[in-house]
Parts: structure tokens; C-alpha cells; sequence
């Protein structure tokens, strides 16, 4: 679950607390309330206490019908949930203070010792509201009870237990009085806001930590998927041609078959074992390539159309023999990269390799180099087989081949691009496929200029 949304839970699980506390207090109220008319005796005129015990029973049951579907209550739909949900609470509270006040009018004033109860919801506002909130519940607490002291009203009428001894009065009394509980007030605000900013704050921390945990832990657990099916499709690669081998020898050694088709089962059989050999050079060069700290990887400033020069030399003959036509077109000025020779004549021969080898007698393949990008831009086109659009996206997976190249049966371990995708990535660069298939493809790498 997001933070936001955790946090908007928790505040309004706190708001559901706070409506039941409320019903805790009308239920005390009026208890107290009918011991006194039944029993006690205590206070002579209880009817202004019970309207103020029957407005907050009315007032809770709105709100309760309200918290039910906090997204859309009395705030509007231009603020978020978390924004709503405060100002929901801050709207409980106030009347709560509003009540408070009444009471205290009918029982006795700020001689009354209930005067301070505000500071209950004033902490609570530090708890569950914002700073802003808060400090406007203290003003709001600290306005009625001014308003309570400078009203001209008579206490004496209720009779009872509370009776007014004359002290509000007392300018001097009421100046005091008065300043003590604005200073109780904010004091009590700025701790209550205070604290809860720094538990929030550790919350945050906490919950972003465990976001953090959360989300390690689930690319851990893919990496390992990945790892198991990497291992199976490996393991699944090398026992096919490991299977023809042993096929084919213990057919060859049976004795039972000519001279010259036993020449022709072992040549295919050493046939395979070199193509097994290949995919298990192809997996260890991966490996390397994955294993190896790109900042500790040997690098050095060099000219890439040398490296080029080197896939011409190399694929002449395989080219040669296949009558496709290489053309290689670079710029006339050194093309500066910082990378590793050999990793970087890997990728571009295993890109120019299989463009000779999924193109078709008689067609061509084009290299070109150019300035591109703050880098250096190479585009290894052909006129071969193409790919299937479907096929694109997982086109440098391990062991992934296009279903028209296995049709074909062309040979191929399907790792040659993934190794080229890693040694493009640890050098900086990019790497991007784009092709139609039986019209050929076209792969363009990126690599930034040497500084």
C-alpha cells in the first residue's frame, strides 16, 4: 500500500475513535445528568445541560453517517482525500469547543473548572491535524473562553453545586485567568505539533524504508525467476546437441553402417559438439560481461572505425562465401570512443555476423559510422529474413529466436544479442532494433564521444 494511502487510512481510523469517543462522553453526560434528577439532587436546573448533551448526540450522529463515505464530505471534490478527512475532523472539534463553551456558560464560567478540557482536543488536533489546524483550534478555544468571561451573564440562576463566587469580576482575576490559558493553549500546541511532526517525520522514514525493503525484495525475487529460468533454458540448450552427439556416435559405433556414412555421422557429430562449444563460450562470455564492474572495466580511448576495420578483415571470407555484399562507410576524421577493443569488435562482428547470416545469396549489408548525438552512431542494415514485429520486443532475451530463423533452420544459440546488449549498455550507449519481416533489418548503436 502506498504511504499516502496508508496515511489517509490511519487518520481516518483516528476520526472513527474520535466519533466513538464522543458517544462515550454523550452517554457519561446524560448519566450524570438523570443520577442528579432521580438521585442526587446536586444541581436544581438541568435542562440547559441536557440540550447540550442532546446537541452533541446530533451533531455526532451526522458526523458518523458522514465518516462513512469520507471522499465526499461537505469539503467538495477539489481536495484530496487526506485534505477532507482533516478538515472533517477539524469540523468535530469545533463544535466541540462550540459545546464546551455552552456548557461552561450554564455551569458556572471560567470559575468552572471544565474551562481547561479544551486542552484535551487541543492536543488531539496535534496529533491527528496539521500545525495550521491546530493553532486555529487554540485560537478558536482561547476566542470562547474570552467571549465566556466578558458576557454578561448571570451563573447564579443554575444553583447546585457550582456557584459563583464573583471572581470574573475581578479584572485582575480574569486578566490572569485568561492569559494563563492562551499561554496553556499554544504552549500545548506547539509540543502536541512539535512531537507529532518528528513521529511523522520517523513514519515517513520508516514507511519509506519498508517501500524500499518491498520493492528490493521483489526484484530480488524476479532476478532469482530470471536466474532458475536461465539455468533451465540453458541446461535445455546444451542437452539437445549433447543428445545428437551420444545419437550419433553410438549409432556410428555399432558397426553396422558403411564407412562413408560413419564419416558422415561423426563429422556431424563434431559438428554439434563445435556448436555446443559455442553456446557454452557464448553463456561464459555473458556471464562475464554481467559479472564485471563497469567502473573497473579496462577501458582506454580509441579510434572505433579501427574496430570496424577489424569486422571487415574477419567476416570477408564468411561473406565471400555466402555472395553477400558487405559495403562499410565511416567519416574521414577519427571517430573517438572510450571503451574495450575486443568487447566492442564482439558486438559490432555478432551484429555484422548475423546480417550475412539471415540474408539470403546475393544480398547486401551495409555498416555505416556517423557523427551523431554527442557520439557516434552505427547502423548495420540488411536486405535478410527480418523479423517478425511480435518478436521485437524480445528480441535480446536470452536464447529467444525468431520463429522464421528457426523455420529456416538457420543455426544460432540466441545469446549473440544479448552479449551485445551488455557490452553496449557497460559502455554507455544504446542499442535499438528495427525491422519488417522478409525485408530486412536494421540495428543502431549509440556510443558516447570520448571525452
Amino acid at each position: 500500500m502506498p504511504a499516502q494511502q496508508m496515511a489517509e487510512t490511519a487518520l481516518l481510523a483516528r476520526c472513527h475513535w474520535l466519533l466513538q469517543a464522543r458517544w462515550v462522553v454523550v452517554a457519561a453526560l446524560a448519566g450524570a445528568l438523570a443520577a442528579n434528577d432521580g438521585v442526587l439532587k446536586l444541581q436544581r436546573h438541568t435542562a440547559p445541560i441536557w440540550a447540550v448533551a442532546a446537541f452533541i448526540a446530533i451533531y455526532n450522529a451526522v458526523f458518523t453517517a458522514f465518516e462513512r463515505r469520507p471522499k465526499v464530505c461537505l469539503i467538495g471534490e477539489r481536495r484530496g482525500v487526506a485534505e477532507r478527512i482533516a478538515a472533517f475532523v477539524f469540523m468535530q472539534m469545533a463544535l466541540d469547543a462550540l459545546a464546551l463553551t455552552v456548557l461552561l456558560s450554564f455551569s458556572g464560567g471560567i470559575e468552572n473548572p471544565i474551562a481547561f478540557f479544551y486542552i484535551f482536543h487541543v492536543a488531539l488536533a496535534g496529533i491527528l491535524l496539521s500545525r495550521r489546524l491546530c493553532y486555529a483550534l487554540a485560537s478558536l478555544a482561547t476566542a470562547l473562553v474570552v467571549a465566556v468571561a466578558i458576557a454578561p451573564l448571570d451563573y447564579g440562576f443554575l444553583g447546585g453545586v457550582i456557584q459563583e463566587a464573583g471572581l470574573r469580576r475581578n479584572a485582575a482575576f480574569a486578566a490572569s485567568y485568561l492569559a494563563a490559558f492562551a499561554c496553556t493553549m499554544y504552549v500545548t500546541a506547539y509540543v502536541t505539533t512539535s512531537v507529532a511532526a518528528d513521529l511523522r517525520r520517523r513514519e515517513s522514514e520508516l514507511l519509506s524504508t519498508a517501500e524500499a525493503l518491498r520493492e528490493t525484495s521483489e526484484k530480488l525475487a524476479a532476478l532469482e525467476e530470471h536466474k532458475s529460468q536461465f539455468m533451465m533454458t540453458a541446461a535445455h540448450q546444451l542437452k539437445s546437441p549433447l543428445a545428437a552427439i551420444v545419437s550419433l556416435l553410438q549409432a556410428a559405433g555399432t558397426g553396422q553402417v558403411s564407412p562413408e556414412k560413419e564419416k558422415e555421422m561423426l563429422a556431424r557429430a563434431v559438428g554439434r559438439a563445435n556448436g555446443a562449444v559455442r553456446q557454452v563460450q557464448e553463456l561464459l562470455d555473458l556471464a562475464r560481461l554481467r559479472a564485471l564492474d563497469p567502473a573497473r572495466h579496462a577501458r582506454k580511448v580509441l579510434d572505433f572505425r579501427e574496430v570496424l576495420e577489424s569486422v571487415r578483415a574477419t567476416i570477408a571470407a564468411q561473406a565471400d562465401e555466402k555472395r553477400v555484399k558487405i559495403e562499410f562507410q565511416a567519416p574521414d576524421r577519427a571517430a573517438w570512443v572510450e571503451g574495450n577493443r575486443d568487447d566492442l569488435f564482439v558486438a559490432v562482428l555478432n551484429l555484422v555476423e548475423n546480417a550475412v547470416k539471415y540474408s539470403d545469396s546475393g544480398g547486401s549489408v551495409k555498416v555505416a559510422l556517423r557523427a551523431e548525438d554527442a557520439g557516434w552512431g552505427l547502423a548495420v542494415s540488411d536486405t535478410g529474413i527480418g523479423i517478425p514485429a511480435a518478436a521485437l520486443p524480445n528480441l535480446f532475451r536470452e536464447f529467444f529466436r525468431a520463429g522464421n530463423a528457426i523455420r529456416r533452420k538457420i543455426e544460432g544459440t540466441g545469446l549473440g544479442l544479448s552479449i551485445v546488449e551488455q557490452i553496449v549498455r557497460m559502455h554507455g550507449g544504446r542499442i535499438r532494433a528495427e525491422s519488417e519481416e522478409n525485408r530486412g533489418s536494421t540495428f543502431t548503436v549509440w556510443l558516447p564521444r570520448a571525452p
